[in-house]
């Protein structure tokens, strides 16, 4: 049971420890510079002990440097490259092509927060002491390590006692720490070796931007309420703090949720017990309750790059036959599903009444809409104020109608979306305001409502403008659930999330939360090319007028601009957005108030027109629902990742030229430019790669090897990969991976343009989760990509491996992969199968027994043990007993104890409590496995050794009945045992080789992929390509490496919807 304590003795020491040595702490940093809003010291130099000559940290290749000079020395290897001490002399010696390899980032001293950038070399410099908390009461603990991470540094800080909670931007973590273990934090930190900063996390930095103006705005009394969100880590002894928070809360609004290390819970406060919540030492973030708004075949053309001669708007119609060109199927069953989380959907059923949704416009033809789903208290999912109608209409409508007003003057089909033979569905979450009581409250509840009803691409017309300046709870919830949108269940189940920029443009960082996350898709708006109708020049009823719709190659002032928290680039992509039509809802209390034209053009009641971000948006999901289906029928590709999407998006752009763009790339207006169709689903050669390869520690790299297959085409690379996500409050970069590219025998790094193409020179960049390196047509000759992982800082595939880990997708555009023979593929880490039970024991044999009682469920409630029995009969006497197929769900598996007893009593506990807050266990146990520790969470169905010996059966019968019970230590967290098996060897058998320990992955490169090119073909769908992944040279660096950088912007809509 989680122990708790007198509320009046545990808040003495904590509001002593935290009101006065933080403040201590804070007044301290502020005096002499530490926390500073902006620095542009070089905050790298250290200073020669010996000579007093400046000492620069320097990241330098492999090789580059030459430790035998002596104003250069190696700090920390990590493979590919390495961390060194550079006397300032020495680098400004060096050669200039020396010097143009190095990276020397001031960032790696610094950790970015909202609120303050805490410089942690300067209190080095001054001789500043490290101040202690006070007592031996646990807290959060914020170090900073001296470069990108290593595996064995983290171990080193577990080894104290502390429990690694959350990376924080650039190479820090907020570890719980007791005062034991602060000590030992601070004494790593002093010798200024691994670790370079450790103090108490300042209270200052836990309360939000938004709220901390609340607070100190003249106009807030002490009294007034205000609804905020509270999120605290998950530990044995949080019942405190959430009674304390409960207690002093009007009302507490949603229940804790779990998201990563932490929980999240929504209460209405007084705006004077702000200060107290923030003081407890397991609060980490507290802010207000983020406010949520909502935010044609003309459109279909522009997408599909089917330009007139100015590019200025679309050739002509015909965008159905186009896409019919391409051999895409009609099979509805054949597409992902494509969630519109809106306002709802017509009458709130399948058969919503709008014919454009059912198969091929008729609706004596089977739906096309798969469910509609309802979060609100509203009785339905019924959409009667348009905006989530329009908005599946344009993501997906079907209509070949002739005539008004199906037709427009110019003959473009108003009701044709860009995927009109997909698969839909809706989630209503405004019944109108925002709304998620029937989904649990919270986005972590909406995210998993939408991927339990099947769905694999949601399309969000919403956000909150008045969070763009941070990475809030709602931006990480998005974060985490793109890699796993249903927390409960085990592994994970991705999901593409697409996001509305906003319409608070034209000003920078207005790009609002959750779609200012890292993970996310998220969709700007150009104009389109629809100034006028029947009824002439338009002007609508968002004060959208003739030339806000007159140029496809101009992006529209409303659209939000980056760059979003941490500096990154947003939006990603761009899309028409103004004078969009699409069916208006069929509901019969349509009142069209959340389109800007209820109806358009006059004299009909079938169209609706509309302005925003949250009309691009849409279209950018239908684009994604097309792509989805040719990436898996054309390249093999099964169940495209977000990584995958985002980059083949990227790669296949329209560069926009006009009114606010005409920019360098990737820029905060346009991002990378605007999906083209026609280059998506052309016959050029492309690489496709998706989460295949994965990086364990800083330093590894991997590499591929081809050719410009066509020099009259561009050439495109592009890499994407969804990252662990980061801390709220924060510049939330965790894992930092680099793109770099040799061509023709030139270098380009990824995210160096001028204008619309990659330059030489620059830096890698560090903010970014997505790079690219674009080059006209003309390249040709050789190309050898890299890619680094710099920084493995962060558990980038939760339930799978350890906590240090990250995957990521890439697609070349014009690119053939070398041929030649095929290496021999390096040891994997995938364990090997354990043996086909035969229940038939034999004697002097090895037998594999099944449990037959489970699944078992372990109760959330309390503090519960639970038992599940396996008979033996007609065995003999233990020579050899091992644990198989051990596994099951457990969020914070920390809590629990294994015991494994014997029919004759003995009883061992196989696995004590370990790993921390990691969730669900799938592993096998045995006394001869590889000595060492079993992954956290230990998820991979790999062997290890029991945390006390199996070995104590010896001797014994097998016979008789066999129970393994288990002891959750703690409250509140569940989940079930699935299935157990014992195999038993008799005296006389060789044992089994039971699943024995992988191999250490060393990473030798695995074969080469043959990336088979598509064959050319002229608009009709080339064949189902043989691109396998390749799993390439995956180069093994001793460890770890990171960097990183700062902060981003928000979402919303009205004037335009």
């Amino acid at each position: 049971m989680r122990s708790s304590r007198s509320k009046e003795g545990v808040s003495r020491v904590w509001f002593f420890l935290l009101l006065v040595t933080l403040s201590a702490i804070l007044l301290l940093s502020i005096a002499s510079g530490n926390l500073s809003a902006s620095n542009n010291l070089n905050d790298s130099a250290l200073m020669n002990s010996q000579s007093g000559e400046p000492i620069v940290k320097v990241i330098a290749p492999a090789g580059v440097l030459d430790t035998n000079n002596a104003g250069i020395s190696l700090w920390h290897d990590y493979g590919s490259f390495a961390l060194y001490r550079v006397t300032q002399s020495t680098l400004d010696a060096l050669p200039a092509a020396a010097q143009d390899q190095l990276v020397i980032d001031s960032q790696m001293d610094q950790l970015f927060f909202d609120e303050a950038t805490i410089d942690t070399k300067l209190a080095a410099q001054s001789g500043e002491a490290s101040i202690a908390a006070v007592g031996d009461e646990e807290t959060l603990q914020l170090i900073q390590f001296v470069g990108p991470i290593k595996d064995e540094w983290l171990a080193e800080v577990e080894s104290t006692g502390a429990q690694l909670v959350q990376y924080v931007a650039t190479n820090g973590y907020l570890v719980w720490a007791n005062g034991t273990s602060r000590n030992l934090l601070n004494g790593m930190a002093s010798t200024q070796n691994i670790m370079q900063f450790s103090q108490p996390l300042p209270s200052l930095l836990k309360v939000g931007p938004n709220l901390s103006e609340r607070l100190n705005s003249n106009s807030t009394n002490a009294v007034d309420t205000v609804d905020v969100v509270v999120q605290m880590i998950r530990h044995n002894r949080q019942q405190f703090s959430e009674q304390t928070i409960r207690g002093l809360a009007a009302s507490q609004n949603t229940n804790w949720t779990p998201v990563l290390a932490f929980q999240n819970a929504e209460f209405t406060v007084r705006v004077d017990d702000i200060e107290t919540i923030s003081n407890l030492p397991d609060v980490y973030w507290v802010e207000l309750r983020p406010e949520r708004e909502l935010l044609d075949e003309v459109q279909g053309q522009i997408l599909a790059g089917n330009f007139n001669g100015s590019q200025s708007g679309p050739s002509g119609p015909g965008y159905l036959a186009w896409l019919s060109g391409y051999g895409f199927s009609t099979n509805p069953n054949d597409y992902p599903i494509v969630d519109i989380t809106d306002d709802g959907i017509g009458n709130g059923s399948v058969n919503s009444g709008d014919r454009t949704l059912h198969e091929f416009g008729s609706l004596s033809n089977p739906t096309r809409l798969s469910y509609v789903a309802n979060c609100t208290s509203a009785s339905s999912g019924a959409g009667p104020d348009g905006h989530g109608h329009i908005n599946v209409s344009i993501a997906g409508g079907y209509d070949t109608t002739a005539g008004f007003p199906f037709r427009d003057p110019l003959g473009f089909q108003r009701g044709l979306g860009i995927s009109p033979y997909g698969r839909f569905a809706g989630t209503r979450i405004f019944a109108p305001g925002f709304n998620l009581s029937n989904c649990g409250g919270t986005d972590t509840g909406l995210i998993k409502s939408s991927q339990d009803n099947g769905a694999q691409i949601s399309s969000n017309s919403w956000g909150c403008s008045s969070c763009a300046g941070t990475y809030d709870t709602s931006s990480q919830a998005y974060d985490v659930g793109t890699r796993d949108a249903d927390l409960t269940q085990a592994g994970n189940q991705e999901m593409i999330f697409i996001f509305a920029a906003g319409n608070s443009g034209p000003g920078s960082a207005t790009v609002g939360s959750p779609g200012n996350g890292k993970n996310m898709i998220t969709v700007g708006a150009s104009e389109n090319n629809r100034p006028s109708d029947e009824s002439g020049n338009w002007t609508d009823g968002c004060a959208i007028g003739p030339t806000g719709a007159n140029n496809a190659m101009d992006v529209i002032s409303f659209s939000s601009r980056g760059p979003s928290p941490g500096g990154r680039v947003k939006p990603e992509v761009i899309a028409p957005g103004t004078h969009i039509q699409g069916t208006a809802s069929t509901n019969s209390s349509y009142n069209g108030s959340g389109v800007c034209d209820q109806y358009r053009p006059p004299g009909q009641t079938t169209f609706a027109a509309s302005s925003g971000t949250s009309h691009s948006t849409p279209a950018v999901a239908g684009v994604s629902s097309l792509a989805y289906y040719w990436l898996e029928n054309t390249y093999g590709v099964s169940t495209p990742s977000s990584a995958i999407m985002k980059a083949y998006l990227i790669a296949h752009p329209t560069y926009l030229t006009g009114v606010s763009a005409n920019d360098t790339l990737p820029s905060n207006s346009q991002g990378y430019g605007m999906p083209n169709m026609s280059l998506m689903f052309d016959d050029a050669d492309k690489f496709v790669l998706d989460q295949s390869v994965i990086f364990n520690n800083s330093g590894e790299t991997w590499t591929w090897q081809g050719v410009a297959a066509d020099p009259s085409r561009p050439v495109r690379i592009v890499l994407a990969y969804t990252d662990a996500a980061g801390a709220v409050g924060t510049s939330p970069q965790v894992n930092n991976l680099n793109l770099a590219a040799n061509v023709g025998g030139t270098n380009y790094l990824g995210n160096r343009f001028s204008g619309q193409w990659s330059t030489t020179g620059g830096s890698p960049d560090a903010l970014n989760n997505y790079e690219a390196i674009f080059l006209p047509a003309g390249t040709s000759g050789a190309i050898n990509i890299t890619v680094t992982g710099f920084n493995i800082a962060g558990n980038g595939i939760p339930n799978v491996g350890d906590n240090t880990d990250q995957d990521f997708a890439l697609v070349c555009y014009n690119c053939t992969e070398n041929t030649g023979p095929t290496p021999t593929p390096g040891p994997t880490s995938t364990p090997t199968n354990t043996p086909t039970p035969t229940n038939t024991p034999v004697p002097g044999s090895c037998t594999v027994y099944n449990s037959t009682d489970v699944p078992k469920s372990i109760s959330s409630s309390g503090t519960p043990s639970i038992s599940s029995v396996l008979n033996i009969s007609g065995s003999g006497t233990i020579d050899d007993i091992n644990v198989l197929n051990l596994n099951g769900t457990h969020t914070w598996i920390n809590d629990l104890d294994f015991n494994l007893i014997s029919p004759g009593g003995t009883e061992v506990q196989i696995m004590a409590r370990s790993c921390s807050n990691q969730d669900n266990f799938n592993l096998n146990l045995d006394d001869e496995a590889a000595p060492g520790s079993w992954p956290c969470p230990p998820t991979g169905g790999g062997t290890y050794q029991p945390s006390n010996p199996l070995s104590s059966f010896d001797g014994q019968s097998a016979n008789g009945t066999w129970t393994l019970r288990i002891d959750d230590n703690a409250n509140q967290d569940g989940g079930s045992l699935n299935g157990w098996s014992l195999e038993v060897c008799t005296v006389g058998a060789v044992p089994t080789a039971t699943n024995t320990p992988p191999p250490t992955a060393t990473n030798t490169p695995p074969p080469t992929a043959t990336n088979t090119p598509v064959p050319t073909a002229t608009n009709t769908p080339p064949p189902t390509a043989t691109n396998p992944p390749p799993t390439a040279t995956n180069t093994p660096p001793p460890t770890a490496t990171a960097t990183n950088t700062p902060v981003p912007t928000a979402t919303n809509t009205p004037a335009p919807t």
